[in-house]
């Protein structure tokens, strides 16, 4: 079991590997292809070591082996491929011009949900919200490539370490391809900023998509 959780991890890492090609992605695409090929293929080699696991156990032992590894295999890859369709999302919108779901400006519906002065259309806007100490923060700081440990790293901590919304642009190779950004949000359900108010509080309607 170890070991197919090990070939798993790995073929996980070579998929991640990939956002580190991506400035070679169009003259090298045979090594992104090849790279992601491997990926595929080492969670499958961790999917049939754990039916290998399974068939040396007794009936009842083999089937909770097998259905807990296929499930760790199956999260493994579905995560996977979430994030190389973050990366191929990300790559190819640009922002010539707001949402398409945002509130037009002179309507009712804008001014229920007005765009903050501080949001900027123009550029591709991400919002990763969810309440105190769910781990916004990492995430953004694991699509971006970063430790928390980085000087460019959002901060994290236990507790409300997000007191108001704060873009992060992507870093390294992959920021010459756009000018995308993550925000970090708030808490919901603190007593700044409320739930019921929440998504017009952070004008969530105006962003490109929220996480």
């Amino acid at each position: 079991a170890l070991s197919a959780l090990g070939t798993t991890c790995n073929g996980i890492n070579s998929l991640y590997g990939i956002s580190e090609q991506i400035d070679a992605l169009l003259p090298a695409a045979n090594t992104v292809a090849t790279a992601t090929a491997s990926g595929f293929v080492a969670i499958t080699s961790g999917w049939l070591t754990a039916a290998k696991v399974g068939s040396v156990t007794s009936l009842t032992a083999a089937s909770t082996s097998l259905s807990t590894m296929l499930g760790l295999g199956a999260g493994c890859l579905y995560a996977s491929l979430g994030f190389l369709w973050f990366i191929w999302s990300v790559a190819r919108i640009n922002a010539e011009s707001p949402p398409l779901h945002a509130p037009i400006d002179g309507t009712p519906e804008y001014d229920l949900f007005p765009r903050p002065v501080w949001l900027n259309t123009r550029v591709l806007n991400w919002g990763v919200m969810g309440r105190v100490g769910v781990g916004k923060s990492t995430l953004i700081n694991s699509l971006r490539g970063l430790k928390a440990r980085c000087s460019d790293a959002a901060p994290v901590g236990v507790g409300h370490t997000t007191t108001r919304a704060t873009p992060y642009p992507f870093v390294g190779p992959f920021a010459q391809y756009t000018d995308a950004q993550l925000w970090d949000l708030p808490g919901a359900g603190t007593q700044d900023w409320p739930a019921a108010t929440y998504i017009r509080d952070l004008g969530l309607r105006h962003f490109d998509g929220v996480v």
